[in-house]
């Protein structure tokens, strides 16, 4: 289902979502043309990523998973710089564009990635203090039967 939502909004594009050379290759004279087009999709993920995965499905093994995928497309594009410096010094400006589109795209995986540690974090705290809150409910209970049995009042508990 997120990935549907990824291609839909264009930041799946950025996942790599056909495996192979020729996704790298069209990867590559994307992002080699145009840095910027790297960053409006890097963005789009960005949002789909916070306000879809996270905030509305609550998905964090997703979330990782297309962290995982975000990187390891990173890495592929990285490597693939590293092949047109070796090949031939023509490619001046496609090399200069996929070293600033992966820049962008370094720096958004980041934010990304802390963006998700910071709301596993809150969501275990929540359900933390859900059980917690729970046991203060069960002691109530406890402490009011034993007060109204012990004077032998029928007040009803404050906790129920």
């Amino acid at each position: 289902m997120a990935g549907g939502v990824l291609v839909i909004v264009g930041g799946g594009a950025l996942l790599g979502g056909v495996v192979g050379g020729a996704a790298l290759a069209g990867q590559v004279a994307l992002f080699g043309s145009s840095p910027k087009f790297a960053l409006s999709l890097a963005a789009k993920l960005d949002v789909v990523l916070r306000e879809i995965i996270l905030n509305e499905q609550k998905d964090i093994k997703m979330a990782q998973a297309i962290l995982n995928s975000y990187k390891e497309n990173i890495v592929e594009l990285k490597s693939a710089i590293t092949k047109l410096k070796l090949e031939n010094d023509n490619n001046k400006t496609q090399i200069k564009n996929l070293e600033e589109s992966v820049t962008y795209m370094e720096n958004i995986f980041k934010e990304m990635n802390r963006f998700t540690s910071s709301f596993k974090i809150g969501l275990d705290h929540d359900e933390e203090r859900k059980v917690s809150s729970l046991h203060g409910y069960r002691k109530g209970i406890k402490r009011c039967w034993r007060r109204n049995s012990a004077n032998g009042s029928h007040r009803k508990c404050p906790y129920q």
